[in-house]
């Protein structure tokens, strides 16, 4: 995979103009995947954000155009259709129980994910 300078990387994938670092959070291997915006109103992708990694050598890989990148995690995120279909039924039993209890959307995820932890559903795949 070939390398770039933070110049070259920074610089929008539609306009070509240089984009602005909002942030970092590090990386399992060391190194820093960085958000960068585009701040060119009249671009397609104006306030849009991409990432850009710098590896723990201070190395950018970039992709060529076209070139194939092996995925990391699994196609189907382990969901069966069983799975499915008990999530959403957990989802539907909570949402009875608790319509007037909920006063966010923060607490309705708290409320789903207890109902899960019962009902021993994980969104996570065994893999």
């Amino acid at each position: 995979m070939a390398t770039a300078t933070w110049e070259v990387a920074v610089r929008c994938p539609k306009c070509d103009q240089p984009g602005r670092d909002t942030g970092y959070v590090p990386d399992d291997h060391g190194g820093k995947i960085h958000s960068i915006m585009c701040e060119n109103s009249s671009c397609a992708w104006f306030e849009t954000n991409w990432a850009i990694l710098v590896q723990a050598d201070g190395t950018i890989p970039i992709r060529e155009r076209g070139e194939r990148v092996p995925k990391v995690f699994p196609k189907d995120g382990g969901m069966t259709p069983e799975k499915a279909a008990k999530i959403v039924s957990a989802i539907q039993d909570t949402e009875t129980e608790t319509d007037a209890d909920v006063n966010s959307d923060n607490e309705a995820l708290q409320v789903i994910d207890s109902h899960l932890a019962k009902t021993k559903i994980a969104f996570v795949s065994d893999v």
